[in-house]
């Protein structure tokens, strides 16, 4: 039924699954959006990255399966030295730490999008912490839900 994967893999610039719309941060550099923050739980630790290339992976054989991986560089993880959290619940992680040793690769379906923001700061502007802000699904209606609460 299966063989195994085909050697040649297709490489997209964008890729929508679970209501988010991933791209590689090669995309982003011509744009004003940014859609290459990506986060995944494992455990008890959840792992910040950008996505650098969004590759399908086809198996020969009849049933003709396709896969879709994200090939990653994430943030460490340490605490207070890669990831923070304030006393508000804001997480923060510092852009100039990478992990060193780690598995790049993530398949679509577990990835949640992020979006990575600089605080405005007036003095030190090289500061390397950025906010960490996850982003809803697109289609989905949070306010339908809230308005249901209310009533």
């Amino acid at each position: 039924m299966v063989v195994g994967p085909n050697y040649v893999v297709k490489s997209y610039p964008r890729f929508c699954t679970r209501g988010y719309a991933f791209t590689t941060e090669k995309t982003k550099r011509s744009r004003t959006t940014y859609d290459a923050g990506v986060c995944s739980a494992s455990g008890d630790d959840v792992y910040y990255g950008h996505i650098h290339e969004i590759l399908e992976i086809k198996y020969l054989g009849l049933l003709g399966l396709r896969c879709t991986v994200f090939y990653c560089d994430w943030h460490d993880i340490t605490p207070d030295r890669g990831v923070r959290t304030d006393a508000f619940g804001v997480t923060s992680v510092n852009s100039r730490r990478k992990l060193q040793y780690y598995d790049p690769f993530i398949l679509a379906s577990q990835a949640d999008q992020v979006c990575y923001i600089k605080y405005p700061r007036i003095r030190n502007r090289d500061d390397p912490w950025v906010t960490v802000t996850r982003l809803n699904p697109r289609d989905s209606d949070s306010s339908a839900d809230d308005e249901s609460e209310s009533e």
